[in-house]
């Protein structure tokens, strides 16, 4: 079974989610708890998305260009989940999340460098006014 949904409601659930875990692990870290307990969660997180995705996408088959594809992005992946937190354990959760924020401009960056994906006029403004609103919710 498929699951059928809009990319736009996708990315939005996304980032409600990505924002109710940042409060829950701040939650978790001002109760002491050691970041490195989620090691084997995230594992475990992975593992389930990766079966689901291969149950579902029974067309899919491995190769050496899937695998040089998914290895860094795993990598990264990896990375990020534990320097993010590493991060939020030890920073203010506020301006954490502001730093982390910094991504989606970065993204659109990257994307129109390496990916050759053009921005509007009113994308580059909504890149400067991002960073700049991301800079004030981050000063101390």
């Amino acid at each position: 079974m498929t699951i059928q949904l809009d990319w736009k409601i996708a990315a939005v659930l996304a980032m409600l989610s990505l924002s109710v875990y940042n409060i829950l692990m701040k939650n978790f870290f001002n109760k002491s708890y050691d970041w490195r307990a989620f090691i084997p969660i995230i594992f475990a997180g992975s593992l389930v998305a990766f079966v689901y995705f291969l149950i579902s996408y029974k067309s899919f088959a491995f190769n050496s260009s899937v695998l040089s594809l998914a290895i860094p992005i795993l990598l990264f992946a990896g990375l990020m989940a534990l320097l993010s937190l590493y991060a939020i354990q030890n920073g203010s959760i506020s301006v954490v999340a502001a730093v982390l924020a910094i991504s989606t401009p970065i993204t659109a960056l990257l994307a129109a460098y390496f990916l050759n994906e053009n921005l509007t006029v009113m994308q580059w403004v909504g890149i400067v006014l991002g960073m700049v609103s991301i800079y004030l919710v981050s000063a101390t």
